[in-house]
């Protein structure tokens, strides 16, 4: 094996289960669950141009399962943007 030593992972404490996310007038965060799977692959892939080569969404149901399998414990959790419902668009 050849590189640098890989350094032990640091403890990092619990999140609550259900984290206190921003909240805007137009705008909220919240966590993902599995029942968001066929939305977000539809945004992702429609979203390809805009994200990449930043970020890399699951962009098929099969990359979202294995996203959501990595979140192993309630030290990690996956946030997104949601536009509120009764905002309405235009002036």
């Amino acid at each position: 094996m050849t590189g640098k030593a890989r350094r032990p992972a640091r403890a990092r404490p619990p999140l609550p289960a259900q984290p206190s996310l921003p909240k805007g007038e137009r705008v909220y965060l919240r966590v993902v669950v599995k029942a968001d799977a066929a939305a977000f692959v539809a945004t992702a892939r429609g979203s390809r141009r805009l994200h990449r080569p930043r970020v890399h969404p699951p962009a098929t149901a099969p990359e979202f399962a294995r996203r959501m399998q990595r979140k192993r414990d309630d030290s990690q959790w996956i946030a997104l943007a949601a536009l509120r419902r009764e905002h309405k668009k235009g002036p």
